[in-house]
């Protein structure tokens, strides 16, 4: 994931999956192309599963300290 520009975050994740990929790309197409080159060709992947955002509602960075 370290080499793939597409994915802008990754996460090690405790539940059902092991990580969490935050991807930007440009289309659909954008994305097929990356699933085949970078999760589908990647032998130690043996299942994924997508969800697309269709707006962000909230989005904060600050924390109080």
């Amino acid at each position: 994931m370290q080499k793939a520009p597409e994915v802008t975050e990754c996460y090690q994740t405790t539940g059902s999956y092991d990580f969490m990929l935050i991807v930007c790309v440009e289309d659909i197409l954008a994305y097929e192309k990356f699933l085949e080159r970078v999760l589908r060709a990647d032998p130690n992947i043996r299942k994924f599963q997508s969800s697309v955002s269709i707006r962000r509602i909230k989005y904060a960075t600050a924390i109080d300290v």
